[in-house]
């Protein structure tokens, strides 16, 4: 069986995918049943050799005639159904059995089990600041009513701009999700075509003389499963932090413009930082959000269990344009674990990614990193160094050139590999010197600790004559863990 999408708004379609096959010897009339929470309805199936039907109590059931096959011979049966309208949501098993008129010598097979989960709603329906359906009523109403067991969620009936005149209540609950409308992170949308699209909700802090635009002070911790989910808002003009967390909960920040207007063209500065989070043992997840023009840097985590940044822009808007923000893209000062990839942090007025004394472990992995005041990625907050003791070694690029008979460009460098662990090389196309930059694809280099610089040779496609070339190493604890610190940018050279 596949498994549709398990967390769903009330009155979304959802489809469930059988394969079921016969696999003999003798034909048999199947029935498949299915028991589906009250108040589902049955829509229909993809395959119309199969007879279905639904009851008042929500249990489908489908007949057929198999003939005997093979696994994957016969086509996927496909059930349409439409989750229950109930506000209060819905969190139960659904339960799929096949029966047939011949004995199954593997019955063990012919039960499946899955989860499905309604958001229980809360709606926004008024723009104003106070009163029933207002934005401050609904974070009060959630935070009282939420118990964790039914994942809740704030939606909005229609695009609002929503100014508060003092700060918003603290999300405090558990489980609970505000969710603007816009940004759908399963949609067949190519990821960067979400930038040009405005927010349908935005969150002004025109009126209020302190606080942060959403406030999260939940202490409910679950790795990898976000206790908190902030989707597809804009959070700009507040004199504080567009969100602050704070308190030990796994927050998700996702697919918002943090520091811009809707339409993510304009600043709308928050007065420190687009995300703030100081939360020793939490958990912060930020993907696919617009971050630029905050009065100092985009994302500072002053302290934090493990954070994740995925496809972010970080100081520039959709289209390549400048956004900056006011410190560094992204700073981190205490945490344990940090992982980005596939962000670009560009044009910021201090370093691209700066990284504290306290910071434990730190990696970058194919971000974009370039034309920001200082340093791509500093370790230590002190120029190009390699950081503190048992930070990676920064390769140190020593000739590259085009070699016609390898058919291709050829780099060369030294560096230092790690004590513990494996550590690879990766090469960017750049602008200068420890910049980042376009990764540029290749076969890796990966090598296990010496004390001594070793050598290593780079063969990239086609020719590169002239173009500029930066290096950064990537250490994996061992051959079958991922990527846990990166080094700073080595100096550039350039191809001859």
């Amino acid at each position: 069986m596949i498994l549709p999408i398990s967390r769903v708004d009330p009155g979304t379609k959802m489809t469930y995918s059988f394969n079921v096959y016969d696999s003999g010897p003798d034909p048999a009339n199947a029935r498949l049943t299915l028991q589906f929470p009250a108040g589902t309805q049955f829509v229909g199936v993809s395959e119309l050799r199969w007879q279905c039907s639904a009851n008042a109590a929500a249990v489908v059931v489908c007949t057929r005639r198999l003939e005997p096959s093979a696994y994957g011979h016969e086509p996927p049966l496909d059930i349409d159904i439409i989750a229950p309208e109930d506000p209060r949501g819905v969190n139960t098993t659904v339960k799929a059995q096949i029966e047939s008129d011949v004995p199954d010598p593997n019955p063990g097979t012919n039960v499946a089990y899955a989860l499905i989960t309604v958001y229980r709603t809360f709606m926004v329906n008024t723009p104003n600041d106070f009163g029933a359906g207002s934005l401050r009523a609904t974070i009060e109403q959630a935070n009282a009513e939420c118990d964790g067991d039914v994942p809740c969620k704030i939606r909005f009936d229609r695009a609002m701009r929503i100014v508060p005149r003092t700060p918003l209540p603290a999300l405090s609950n558990c489980n609970i999700t505000i969710d603007g409308g816009t940004y759908y992170e399963l949609d067949p949308v190519p990821l960067n075509r979400y930038f040009d699209v405005p927010r349908r909700v935005e969150l002004a802090g025109d009126d209020v003389n302190s606080g942060s635009g959403i406030l999260v002070a939940s202490t409910c911790n679950k790795p990898y499963l976000a206790s908190i989910i902030v989707r597809g808002l804009a959070i700009g003009g507040f004199p504080e932090n567009g969100v602050e967390v704070r308190g030990d909960a796994t927050v998700s920040v996702e697919g918002c413009f943090i520091g811009t207007n809707a339409n993510g063209t304009a600043a709308a500065p928050n007065g420190l930082r687009g995300i703030s989070a100081n939360a020793p043992k939490g958990f912060l997840l930020v993907s696919n959000s617009l971050i630029g023009a905050n009065g100092r840097s985009g994302i500072a985590m002053w302290s934090i269990e493990e954070a994740s940044l995925y496809g972010n822009l970080i100081g520039v808007r959709f289209g390549g344009i400048p956004m900056p923000n006011g410190a560094s893209g992204v700073y981190v000062d205490r945490a344990h674990k940090v992982r980005s990839q596939k962000n670009a942090i560009e044009y910021n007025r201090e370093f691209g990614f700066a990284i504290g004394p306290h910071a434990e472990h730190v990696a970058s992995d194919g971000d974009y990193i370039i034309a920001n005041g200082g340093l791509a990625l500093d370790w230590g907050l002190d120029g190009p160094s390699g950081g503190r003791s048992g930070m990676p070694s920064i390769p140190r690029l020593t000739d590259a050139f085009f070699d016609p008979t390898a058919g291709g460009t050829v780099v060369r460098g030294v560096y230092v590999p790690p004590a513990v662990g494996y550590a690879n090389v990766r090469l960017f196309l750049t602008d200068g010197d420890y910049e980042g930059g376009l990764l540029l694809p290749q076969l890796g280099v990966t090598t296990k600790w010496s004390p001594f610089e070793v050598q290593f040779e780079i063969l990239l496609k086609g020719d590169r004559t002239g173009q500029r070339i930066s290096a950064q190493s990537i250490v994996y604890p061992s051959a079958f863990d991922s990527f846990i610190d990166s080094s700073e940018f080595s100096a550039s050279i350039v191809v001859r």
